[in-house]
């Protein structure tokens, strides 16, 4: 079982390898630490992104429910932006970084402040 900074490290080369050198690490900490549970369950650890109800419990749990966005059809957009930036052949999307490529891209960093 990985531990929190093995984590950290893999959220870290993922986020530098889709191109983003300045990382606000802060914020991937606070996303990698409220995320701890779930990535301690492997099943959770990873965000299907080919799994429909698995884009739904990011829309309704993360940026409905954690950031306070209202519902919509753009927060389906925004998920599909993030997969798409992560790579639609990466099987392996690390739920700390689609959440740190979604806070980013909706402006939402003021919620991990």
């Amino acid at each position: 079982m990985p531990d929190r900074d093995e984590i950290m490290g893999r959220c870290i080369a993922d986020l530098k390898n889709l191109g983003h050198e300045d990382l606000d690490v802060t914020l991937l900490d606070r996303l990698v630490e409220e995320n701890m549970p779930e990535i301690l369950d492997r099943g959770e650890r990873v965000v299907a992104s080919s799994d429909g109800d698995e884009l739904r419990r990011v829309k309704n749990d993360f940026l409905i429910g954690r950031l306070g966005m209202p519902d919509g059809d753009s927060l389906m957009g925004a998920i599909q932006k993030a997969i798409r930036e992560y790579g639609h052949d990466n099987t392996y999307k690390l739920r700390p970084v689609v959440h740190y490529l979604l806070v980013k891209d909706l402006g939402k960093e003021d919620a991990f402040a």
